[in-house]
């Protein structure tokens, strides 16, 4: 997990396009616009996906009504299965080995109404070798006001950083750096 750590850090550094404030910070964020970080170690898929509250649930201030819990209940409850969002090939054999959501800037805090999303995952995969692609579709179709990720992503083949968008909804691990 440290080396993953490690490269996800890495992987950061290296990606110009959003400030360490603003790749870590509740509160800001463009709407719409989510960051994932995936690393694949040996047969470990792990991923990391930060996006804003108003892409996933539909707004970012703290819940106030039996309508808005309702919606961060289900967001929560959507996020937790990765292998839906993010479809790796069948033939890759994954499981979900962890799942982690949490939603950071609830609770009163100052940044609260600009919350968001993070979710960690742990995937074991017993065929690695065919992970050359992850679909997230069903990502984009399950939370229509998110339009892009930005994927960072660290392979044997090396390190990548690109732009998933709606349109264009594959994370194509067979990209070289």
């Amino acid at each position: 997990m440290l080396k993953y750590i490690l490269s996800v850090l890495a992987v950061a550094m290296l990606v110009p396009a959003a400030s360490a404030q603003e790749r870590h910070s509740p509160g800001i964020h463009r709407h719409g616009h989510g960051t994932l970080d995936l690393a694949i170690e040996g047969g470990k898929v792990f991923i990391e996906l930060r996006v804003p509250g108003a892409d996933i649930a539909g707004f970012e201030h703290p819940a106030q009504t039996a309508q808005e819990r309702a919606a961060i209940e289900r967001a929560t409850a959507d996020l937790r299965d990765p292998l839906v969002l993010f479809a790796p090939p069948a033939s890759a054999g994954c499981r979900v080995a962890a799942a982690r959501v949490a939603l950071a800037g609830e609770g009163g805090r100052a940044h609260a109404m600009h919350a968001e999303f993070h979710a960690d995952y742990t995937l074991s995969c017993t065929r690695p070798d065919a992970l050359d692609r992850i679909n997230l579709l069903n990502y984009f179709e399950k939370f229509p006001r998110a339009r892009e990720l930005d994927v960072n992503a660290i392979t044997d083949r090396g390190q990548t950083a690109h732009e998933v968008e709606r349109a264009r909804p594959v994370i194509d691990l067979k990209r070289t750096p």
